[in-house]
């Protein structure tokens, strides 16, 4: 009796099927890829963030301040100090390192305006460059290069409505890159808001202003870098502000 072997194998409509199903998958992984990176690099610059600036305020308590203006109407720059005492590689984490990506800055301003209160309400923008060669605009001019971010103060903008801003001045127009966002901070109320969209000249906040503080006459952000031609480049390089009321007369 002769025995027969039984071929066994999979059919066309099985391997047509195997193959969309692993099609499919590895489109999956494709898409979720860039997404997952993306969000693991904002969680990352998040925590930096919060890091940076936990070392930030107390620096500022351990050198004090200098602020012959004591100002209870806006915000002044922490490192405009007369006395030149603090380091400018201070203001970058990790400090006096050949290869620090974040920086932050602070804002300060007087609660009040009793000689004898030294408490201010303190705002540090917290931020990254990954590029070592990049530059970055000042405040005051558009001309000038920066080795790190800085804010930079506007009043080139009116109110179209409660969440959106027309900016008037072609500097802004590029210099404002979200996405994510660009965080920006009034100079009086120091409330802070996040331009989530911008479509040439106009803006989107990520909620309406305030109804209890005015609309502002200065809003200050951090711009985005400078290429190599000069001209605005990449997205903002802000990650976040944090804020706290620090008493300069404690030591």
């Amino acid at each position: 009796m002769k025995l027969k072997i039984k071929k066994t194998a999979f059919s066309l409509t099985e391997v047509l099927m195997a193959a969309g199903i692993l099609s499919i998958g590895i489109m999956l992984v494709a898409t979720m890829f860039p997404a997952a990176l993306y969000l693991t690099t904002t969680a990352s610059e998040k925590t930096m963030a919060a890091i940076v600036a936990d070392e930030a305020f107390a620096k500022m308590q351990l050198f004090g301040i200098v602020d012959p203006t004591k100002s209870t109407e806006r915000f002044v720059r922490y490192w405009q100090d007369m006395s030149n005492k603090i380091d400018q590689d201070e203001y970058i984490y990790p400090s006096f390192s050949g290869n620090a990506q974040y920086s932050w800055v602070p804002l300060c301003k007087k609660l009040n305006s009793d000689s004898e209160d030294m408490r201010y309400l303190v705002k540090v923008f917290v931020t990254r460059k990954t590029n070592p060669n990049q530059k970055f605009y000042t405040d005051a001019t558009y001309s000038d290069a920066n080795d790190w971010p800085v804010p930079v103060a506007t009043n080139s903008f009116v109110f179209i409505s409660p969440k959106y801003l027309k900016l008037t001045r072609g500097e802004e127009q590029e210099l404002i890159n979200p996405p994510p966002s660009t965080i920006i901070v009034d100079n009086v109320s120091g409330r802070i808001f996040r331009i989530v969209n911008r479509n040439d000249d106009k803006v989107t906040l990520d909620r309406d202003w305030d109804k209890d503080i005015k609309e502002p006459e200065i809003i200050l952000y951090i711009p985005s870098g400078i290429g190599p031609d000069g001209k605005p480049s990449g997205k903002n390089p802000d990650i976040e502000v944090f804020q706290k009321i620090i008493d300069f007369g404690k030591k």
